[in-house]
């Protein structure tokens, strides 16, 4: 597939909506002759949208204005590495969830039949809200929130779902978080010229960093239990934890060296109830070794109707039946 067709394919891919066709040309300037294109400053970065599509554009401002709590800072465009972009909901789409969230618990069926086409039609963007809403006072409101979760965690990935309240610039020896003054960027792309990107539609640019240091740098301490987090479904956190490294590794065969045994019961089975003992559940699940300090991503979720027993990796885990305000359970890769 030639580079043109490439892009051309990935412009359809994101939506010509994402882009507002804006020349920066004047009118009066001369096309360029032929199949020429005009040649367009600026650094080529890659785009991800919030769509999970991706494109290369070239940036064509000279700097970003972030407001920070520190004051405003002017970033030029030619020493950043990286944008993480803040979820920016359009006001018309805010205000329409609003609405269908309510009228989830209306008594027409059309009504609230409506109302979820409407949430489904904002999609990631509503996610947030609905996680509220499964909280809500109505019950009926509450249910059909849960429902419709579920039906945007089955449609789109963690990553489209993920609320975030700040805009990130990476540089070469900086983090800088705070709100993007513009409401779009200046890009340059080889098909179209130059037009707008809006923020709205873009989850980041630039490079992008590997998995395992970007969870590192926004991993906190693992806790001993999760039980800070109940009824929080949907939540997703990173942890620093070590394998083995406090009294209470329950090990089958006795304690690791060094270690005593003393507690550090778990039960479950993948998931596991929130008053287990995260070091411990860390190493059944496979996703740490004793002994080993690893970051690790955990999602809280419903509690199952039975968490089931076994042995994995050195570890006894208890059965036990429903555990309520929810569970955990580790994601990525794992060792069984």
């Amino acid at each position: 597939m030639s580079v043109r067709r490439a892009i051309v394919c990935s412009l359809w891919a994101v939506g010509l909506s994402t882009l507002a066709l804006m020349p920066f040309r004047s009118s009066a300037a001369p096309p360029p002759a032929g199949d020429a294109k005009p040649t367009l400053a600026g650094p080529e970065v890659e785009v991800k949208f919030i769509d999970g599509s991706v494109m290369k554009v070239k940036l064509l401002d000279e700097k970003l204005e972030l407001v920070t709590k520190h004051g405003t800072l002017q970033v030029a465009i030619a020493d950043i590495k990286r944008v993480e972009f803040a979820t920016r909901i359009p006001p018309a789409d805010a205000d329409k969830v609003r609405a269908a969230v309510q009228a989830l618990g209306s008594p027409e069926h059309k009504v609230r039949q409506q109302a979820s086409t409407d949430i489904k039609a904002v999609g990631p963007r509503a996610f947030g809200a609905l996680l509220k809403a499964t909280e809500h006072e109505d019950p009926e409101v509450a249910q059909r929130a849960e429902e419709l979760v579920a039906f945007l965690k089955a449609k789109y990935t963690e990553t489209q779902l993920d609320f975030r309240d700040k805009d990130v610039i990476h540089t070469d020896d900086s983090k800088l978080a705070g709100t993007l003054s513009a409401a779009n960027l200046r890009i340059g792309t080889f098909q179209f010229g130059e037009l707008r990107m809006k923020l709205a539609d873009v989850y980041a640019i630039g490079d992008t960093p590997d998995e395992d240091d970007l969870l590192a740098a926004n991993a906190a301490p693992a806790p001993t239990s999760m039980m800070a987090y109940a009824n929080q479904f949907g939540k997703v956190l990173t942890f620093r934890v070590t394998g083995g490294q406090v009294p209470g590794m329950a090990f089958a065969g006795g304690p690791a060296p060094g270690m005593v045994m003393a507690g550090g019961t778990i039960w479950g089975t993948d998931q596991y109830t929130l008053d287990s003992f995260f070091p411990t559940a860390a190493v059944h699940a496979g996703v740490v070794q004793n002994g080993q300090t690893k970051t690790v991503r955990v999602k809280i979720v419903q509690s199952p109707n039975q968490f089931t027993g076994s042995n994995r990796n050195g570890v006894q885990s208890n059965g036990f039946g429903q555990f309520p305000n929810g569970a955990y359970e580790f994601l990525g890769k794992r060792k069984k």
